[in-house]
């Protein structure tokens, strides 16, 4: 074949340039690739372990949302369970007095009743969820969809976190 010819001012190309001048600068530029690949993985590690630590507070605290959140549902319930006791209750007194005491000196004891059966009602409205309470028959906005009460709004929001913890941890 043919010879290819060497460019002017480029050494050429023989064993002994490539083993001591060619060699050495390749594994010095190749040294120096390494240590900056090395330098950028640590550094990569260093990132990766913070992410991941961080990941790992995020998901305790989202945890102990839920938890907190799933008290608060079932002291909710607990309340409305309490309150709707107290609203069959409260019901009687108002009749109970009125059929007890006949005389002019009861409108104040019957007044009392009234406004423990209308107090309870109004927590009721706030913790339950009855139609056409406080706001009516429509829903406001941002509430529940099971409700607009209290234990009705923490259930959801326990769904919620629930949904999002679970896309958290595949």
């Amino acid at each position: 074949g043919r010879r290819r010819r060497q460019p002017a001012g480029m050494p050429a190309l023989t064993l002994p340039f490539i083993a001591d001048v060619g060699l050495a600068q390749g594994s010095q530029a190749a040294l120096a690739l390494t240590d900056r690949c090395l330098d950028r993985g640590l550094r990569l590690r260093r990132l990766l372990g913070a992410q991941h630590q961080e990941g790992a507070r995020d998901d305790a605290e989202l945890r102990q949302l839920y938890d907190l959140t799933d008290k608060l549902r079932v002291a909710a319930k607990d309340a409305q369970s309490l309150v709707d006791n107290a609203m069959l209750l409260s019901q009687n007194f108002v009749p109970m007095v009125d059929s007890s005491y006949p005389c002019h000196g009861a409108n104040a004891v019957l007044q009392e009743a009234h406004k423990l059966h209308t107090t309870v009602g109004l927590a009721k409205d706030v913790i339950g969820n009855p139609p056409g309470g406080l706001a009516g028959d429509g829903a406001p906005l941002g509430s529940s969809r099971l409700g607009r009460g209290a234990a009705d709004q923490l259930a959801e929001m326990e769904r919620n976190l629930g949904a999002v913890f679970t896309t958290l941890r595949p």
